[in-house]
């Protein structure tokens, strides 16, 4: 399934406005970790395997809140050692949300097993910039899942599909693993599910 997105240029002044939220988003995950919360605070990782993309696509999103409102950031980051595309295009998004967990109903057509393991679900919109200078807003759910001490933090783009996102690159890496760096044939799995 193709998610390209936008094409964004970064002025200066966006660049620190970014690196200002980022740093925002990790002072909130330090204080929740410390904190000892089960929550999608922090950087997560995902390889995207659609392959009408040239590569597989590292994406990044980092997330930050609090009991009740939560923000993320979404944007790709480049990898030469893994052979993906390099720059990967500057696809940039934002997560707007609040903690839905105590209301929140486990769709049927999810694995029991994801609904089992949910820790903490924030429900909101995920914003984008296009490319064409249009806007595209998803509703989303953060859906967070722990077993056995491992963390996956499913993206559910509402009532179209989910995708596992992991708490480094190396896990998603593992996770999904293929020949690298990338040879141009062999791609990792498709690893989102839909109803």
């Amino acid at each position: 399934m193709k998610r390209t997105l936008f094409t964004l240029n970064r002025t200066p002044q966006v660049t620190v406005g970014i690196a200002g939220a980022l740093l925002l988003l990790f002072r909130a995950s330090v204080s929740a970790a410390a904190q000892g919360q089960l929550d999608p605070a922090g950087k997560w990782d995902r390889l995207n395997p659609d392959q009408s993309n040239p590569t597989p696509e590292h994406e990044v999103l980092r997330c930050g809140g609090n009991a009740t409102r939560w923000n993320c950031i979404y944007d790709k980051q480049p990898e030469p050692r893994l052979g993906f595309e390099n720059p990967p295009d500057s696809t940039f998004g934002e997560f707007r949300g609040e903690s839905i967990t105590p209301e929140w109903t486990c769709p049927s057509w999810f694995p029991q097993t994801i609904c089992d393991s949910t820790t903490f679900v924030a429900g909101g919109v995920m914003s984008f910039r296009l490319s064409d200078g249009s806007n595209l807003t998803v509703d989303q759910e953060l859906i967070l899942t722990e077993n056995q001490g491992d963390q996956v933090l499913y993206v559910y783009w509402v009532d179209q599909f989910a995708c596992p996102w992991y708490r480094g690159l190396s896990e998603a890496l593992a996770a999904n693993p293929f020949p690298t760096p990338f040879n141009g044939e062999d791609w990792p799995a498709m690893d989102c599910f839909a109803p």
